[in-house]
């Protein structure tokens, strides 16, 4: 959003970037008065051939705003390298891995923005891997569980996403709600991870 101009004039405060999902509601994935923001984005839906559209909101001193579509990104689910597959113990790992490095780094910070969108992120896949264990017939899920996963894997499996889902809820309870923003954005990733 660099080379956004309010219409009037009027000073430029708060930048707001929402990802558009289905039924074109739109979630906020970061706020500020950057221009320019990192953001981490949710995994698309296969029927937009995981396409996700970023439209941005700038808003002026007097809190008008103008809204724009900034990008139309293809996020999907990611690859196991060594396998060429997607699995679900390379999922938990990675999500796992990322809660280590990546969110225990952002709790430290205070960064509830960033804490936000990450465990937003996490949570797109862990639902597909809840929705791969719902429905056994799905072949399409890229978490299909086959006819050679065990009883046991399954339980494992659902045990450790729940585990996950805990930790993100816990994280997502200490985040910082002062402003209406961050208590949307931090609503918004509590929707998904729940």
């Amino acid at each position: 959003c660099e080379d956004a101009v309010d219409p009037d004039g009027d000073l430029i405060v708060q930048y707001r970037f929402y990802y558009e999902s289905s039924g074109g509601m739109l979630s906020m994935i970061s706020f500020g008065p950057d221009a320019f923001q990192q953001l981490f984005i949710p995994i698309g839906l296969e029927e937009d051939d995981y396409k996700v559209k970023i439209v941005c909101q700038v808003e002026d001193f007097y809190g008008a705003y103008v809204q724009f579509d900034v990008a139309s990104v293809q996020v999907s689910y990611p690859v196991n390298e060594d396998s060429g597959e997607q699995d679900s113990v390379y999922i938990l790992n990675l999500i796992n891995d990322g809660i280590s490095e990546t969110l225990e780094k952002y709790v430290q910070e205070d960064n509830s923005r960033n804490i936000s969108q990450v465990i937003s992120g996490y949570s797109t896949m862990l639902n597909a891997l809840s929705e791969a264990r719902l429905d056994v017939d799905n072949t399409d899920n890229p978490y299909y569980y086959s006819e050679e996963t065990t009883a046991e894997d399954w339980q494992e499996d659902y045990d450790n996403s729940v585990e996950i889902r805990e930790t993100l809820v816990s994280v997502l309870s200490n985040a910082d709600t002062s402003t209406p923003e961050a208590m949307t954005q931090v609503a918004g990733a509590l929707s998904l991870v729940t």
